[in-house]
């Protein structure tokens, strides 16, 4: 595969839809990119397995480990004002909800927004401390 089919490929893998339980599309996708590379299993927790053909007798096998699935939101409650109560899904943390990058549905079509924020490792302590409660987070989708 040359540099640009492979920078096409990460783009529609990174690009797929693939919330927890929901992986379905993310690993169409893979299924498609390995097409001819071996037999492929998937068991229930949709963990793709591909097992290459030719690789028999004493020769090192490696493994390839990726998450199919990504972080995201499940709407708990449509408030009056048009904000949105939520639980996260795949362990975002109260820093990552606080500023979203995410899709959203809009008249069954998708749009993405997204906005910066320090990442935590580089966060001091007070800071770590100051973070908001998931629970008292609310989405706002500019519909109020």
């Amino acid at each position: 595969m040359n540099k640009t089919a492979m920078i096409s490929m990460i783009g529609e893998l990174s690009s797929a839809n693939g919330a927890p339980g929901f992986e379905d599309e993310v690993v169409a996708l893979l299924r498609s990119y390995c097409q001819g590379l071996g037999d492929m299993y998937e068991d229930s927790l949709r963990n793709l397995f591909v097992y290459p053909k030719g690789n028999w007798g004493n020769r090192p096998v490696i493994q390839l480990d990726a998450h199919s699935d990504e972080a995201a939101f499940i709407v708990q409650n449509i408030c009056a004002d048009g904000t949105l109560k939520f639980h996260p899904r795949g362990g975002l943390g109260p820093l990552l909800c606080s500023c979203p990058r995410g899709k959203g549905a809009d008249s069954g079509s998708l749009h993405s927004r997204c906005r910066g924020k320090q990442a935590p490792h580089y966060l001091s302590e007070a800071e770590k401390n100051s973070m908001p409660r998931i629970a008292g987070l609310l989405m706002n989708t500019g519909a109020g």
